[in-house]
This record gives structure tokens, C-alpha cells and sequence, in this order.
């Protein structure tokens, strides 16, 4: 375990380089921006000099970095403007944002690996994907795969090395929750804007595209970030914050319906009983749920209640539904053919079209990421996968156990730890209907789960020791008293 922290807060204090050179610096770099606008199409100088300011902040400052990689990685401005689609901005922010946590650290001396079986789960999935390229259908689709998943790599790395103290921890989280907030907002807004149609249900996700874009995978990223807002509400905190809270999770749950999706609907419904029965108080957390359930279900329109309502329906009559079985029946197969590896990273749908009787008209995923990591990874990937989710569950409940242990089950900290356990549930759930293995989803909880036990650890070893020691002592004493006397 970490013995000492380095410093890699936003403090400018202890720079090499004073205020006075910082300034003229970006005066100068100003300067040559605006003057080579006569010879460089503006794009190009616009694009640069972001990608020079994100790479100074990143170098200098790592968690500044890392919340501006969390940012673009929700927001995705590249997406939402293709004129900077070309800089690759995710990466490039990843990228500097390593430099400057390494350069650091170097400089300090800390350690530059922690040990921890969560690391070693997600190694090992990178290993994995990079070892399938040679046998996949298409080596430059499962290549591309890895290269994605490398960065994901990178930035699990940096969320539990650079979150490191309650402070950062905090910002992390409000940054999360605003971002996730944002893009609720948005698409609540275009769902009021544009439907529900009379005639069926306007089924919306998110306009930032990649892992939000379907309305399946934003209902799954809605129900993943619903139990920090909840338990959040629960602990102690200010009334307002508290208030906020609640408004939060009630528009991720109104996202959640606004998506159509009947795996997110399973999602929903199996996060907030998770909820209920981690509250401290499980009845008014049932009932309150249950109000939360029942306007929710008041509020939707006729075409979504249809729609759930054929979950426990013949899948005779419902396309989707037939495809979604096609697909696996397909990915049971490849995973038959192909058990040990799999057909290759992100390849299912080039397999599916090419040798497993599949169309594009008809599936494109496998619609479950156990189907997806058997089918594109084989038993190597299924291991590694189960091996992350038990590190996760496992760090997750012991963590929680310990913290009510010693007093602590109302604070912030133990709301963030007890919002890990339903948070993979929904993940779970509604990924048994989407194909979220390479999403940063579980990743992210993972290196939150890691990040919390190296914040909250001290803390708790200093407070079990004082539980343990009065107890042990008078124990002592007796057993000598007793030896003397005899």
C-alpha cells in the first residue's frame, strides 16, 4: 500500500517558472497563433493551440487533466464538432496527462505501480484483446479495438493513482455526477422537443455519440451513475446538496425511460431495489422508491408502457427481440469455433455478417457483454472479465463493511463506497442487453473501488486500532494477574 502521496493537486505554488514568464509565454504563443492565421487555415491554429494549452495543464497539472479527459470523454466535443474530430483530443489529453503523472512522480520518488488484483484484471484484459488481433477476422478492427482500449487502460491507471486524497476524491465525483447531469438535461430536453409521437414512443439518446449515443448504452450510463446521487442524498451533507441530489436522480431515472429500452427498464428496476436494500433505512427507502417507480410509470407515455409490458411476452411478433436471439445463438457458436480467443476484439459483427449467417439489416451486436467477451475473447476474456467483476464486488463490500464498522456510515466517503455495489449491478443488468465490454464503465468503477480503499485505508486502520486495542489490553492484564497469583 501506498505509504506517501505525491503532490499533484491544482496549487500553482512550488513552479519553476514565475508569474511573470507564465504570462509572457502565453502572450508570445497568442502572438504567433494570430500571426500565422495569414498562412495556416484557422482551424488548424485553433486546433494547436488547444491541443498546446490541454497539454500544458495536463503536464503540470494531472487531476486538473484527468477531470478534462473525464469531460471530453462525456461530452464529446470531437463528435459534436467534426472540425476537431482530426486532433483526437481523448487521446491526445490521456496521453499528457500520463507524461505529467510520471514526470511527476519520478521527480518525487513515489512508487509507480500499487498492488492490487484490480490491475491485474485489467492488464490482463488489455493482454487479452492484444493477443486475439492475430486471430481475428479482421486483424485492423481488433487492432483499433486494443489501441481504445489501451487509453482506458491509461486512464484506470491514473483515476486510482492521482485520486489520492478526500479533496480529489470530491471533485471527481461532482464532476461526474455534473457531466452526467448535463447530458440527462440534454436529452430530456430533446425528447420534450421532438415527441412522444401518437403513434409510438420517440426512443432518445444522447447527441455526444460513441458509448452514449444508443438509447440502450445512455439508459445503462444513466443507471450507473444513479446510486452516487442516492446514497449521496442519504448521507450527511448540506440540505441544498441534498435536495440536488434528488433532482439528479430523478432525471437519470426519467433519462431511463425517455430511452425506450427495455434492458434499461430491467436496469432500473434492479439498481433501485439494490438501493433500497443498502439503505440504512429500508422502508422509507422502498417507499420512496416505490413513489419514484409509480410517477415514473404515471408519467410515461402509452407506447413505453407497451413496450416494457412485452418483456414478459412471446418474442415471436418482435423483431428485436428475434435478433437479439440470432446474435446469440451466433455468438454461442463462434464461441464453440473459436473457444479460446475467441474471433477477435470488436469482431463479432464482421464474423456474424461473414461466416454465422447474420445481415446488416438484421443484428450488429451480440446484445450481452458475457455473449460479447465469449465470442470476440473465448474463455481467456470471459476469466479476465469475471476476475474484474469479483475484485470490484468483493472490494466493494468489504470496504462498505468496514467503514459502518468504525462509525463512518453516514459520510461522503461511505456513500461513494456503498454506490460501487448497485452501480456494477446496473452495469450487469443492463449489459446483459447491450455490448458494454469495451465501454469505460466498469473500468472506471473498478479504478474508483481502488482509488477508495488506498483514500479510506489509513483512516480505517487508525480507527479499528483504537476499536481493537481497549479490549485486548484489560485481556492481558487479567491473564497476568491471574499467572501471578497462582
Amino acid at each position: 500500500m501506498r505509504t506517501h502521496k505525491p503532490d499533484l493537486s491544482l496549487q500553482v505554488s512550488g513552479t519553476w517558472l514565475s508569474p511573470g514568464v507564465v504570462v509572457f509565454g502565453i502572450l508570445l504563443a497568442c502572438f504567433i497563433a494570430g500571426f500565422s492565421l495569414i498562412w495556416i487555415p484557422w482551424w488548424v491554429v485553433i486546433g494547436l493551440t488547444i491541443m498546446g494549452v490541454f497539454a500544458a495543464i495536463c503536464v503540470r497539472w494531472p487531476y486538473a487533466g484527468l477531470l478534462i479527459y473525464l469531460c471530453m470523454e462525456y461530452l464529446r466535443p470531437t463528435e459534436r464538432y467534426p472540425v476537431l474530430s482530426p486532433l483526437h483530443l481523448t487521446r491526445i489529453v490521456a496521453v499528457f496527462v500520463l507524461i505529467g503523472w510520471l514526470v511527476r512522480r519520478r521527480r518525487d520518488g513515489f512508487e509507480l505501480w500499487v498492488r492490487a488484483p484490480e490491475n491485474v484484471a485489467v492488464i490482463g484484459m488489455l493482454a487479452v484483446i492484444m493477443l486475439s488481433i492475430p486471430f481475428a477476422y479482421w486483424k485492423a478492427r481488433a487492432f483499433d479495438t486494443s489501441i481504445d482500449f489501451v487509453r482506458t487502460t491509461i486512464i484506470f491507471i491514473l483515476i486510482s493513482n492521482i485520486i489520492n486524497t478526500t479533496k480529489r476524491l470530491k471533485g471527481y465525483i461532482i464532476t461526474f455526477i455534473i457531466l452526467n447531469v448535463l447530458l440527462s438535461a440534454e436529452q430530456l430536453f430533446n425528447y420534450v422537443a421532438h415527441g412522444p409521437t401518437p403513434e409510438g414512443l420517440l426512443r432518445v439518446g444522447s447527441a455526444s455519440g460513441s458509448f452514449l449515443g444508443e438509447d440502450g448504452d445512455f439508459a445503462l450510463a444513466m443507471g450507473v451513475a444513479l446510486p452516487y446521487v442516492y446514497f449521496l442524498a442519504w448521507s450527511n451533507i448540506k440540505p441544498v446538496l441534498r435536495a440536488l441530489s434528488a433532482a439528479a436522480g430523478t432525471m437519470f431515472v426519467g433519462s431511463i425511460v425517455a430511452t425506450g429500452s427495455r434492458g434499461g427498464a430491467l436496469g432500473l428496476v434492479a439498481v433501485l431495489f439494490t438501493l433500497a436494500v443498502r439503505s440504512r433505512s429500508r422502508r422509507t427507502a422502498f417507499a420512496l422508491i416505490g413513489l419514484i417507480l409509480l410517477f415514473a410509470w404515471v408519467m410515461a407515455p402509452p407506447a413505453y408502457k407497451a413496450r416494457v409490458a412485452t418483456i414478459t411476452e412471446s418474442h415471436s411478433q418482435d423483431l428485436t427481440a428475434q435478433s437479439r436471439l440470432a446474435s446469440w445463438r451466433a455468438a454461442r457458436q463462434m464461441f464453440k469455433d473459436h473457444p479460446v480467443l475467441g474471433v477477435g476484439a470488436g469482431n463479432f459483427l464482421v464474423a456474424f455478417i461473414g461466416r454465422y449467417g447474420g445481415s446488416w439489416s438484421w443484428s450488429r451486436t451480440t446484445h450481452n457483454v458475457f455473449y460479447q467477451a465469449a465470442s470476440e475473447l473465448g474463455i481467456c476474456g470471459l476469466i479476465v472479465f469475471f476476475f474484474l467483476l469479483a475484485c470490484v464486488l468483493f472490494r466493494s463490500v468489504k470496504l462498505n463493511y468496514r467503514l459502518i464498522r468504525v462509525g463512518l456510515g453516514g459520510s461522503p466517503m461511505a456513500a461513494y463506497v456503498a454506490a460501487l455495489l448497485p452501480s456494477t449491478i446496473a452495469f450487469l443488468v443492463s449489459g446483459s442487453f447491450q455490448t458494454p465490454l469495451y465501454y469505460p464503465h466498469i473500468y472506471y468503477i473498478a479504478a474508483l473501488a481502488l482509488a477508495l480503499n488506498n483514500i479510506a485505508t489509513p483512516m480505517l486502520v487508525e480507527r479499528e486500532r483504537k476499536e481493537i486495542q481497549p479490549e485486548w489490553k484489560p485481556r492481558q492484564i487479567r491473564r497476568r494477574f491471574s499467572t501471578v497469583s497462582k
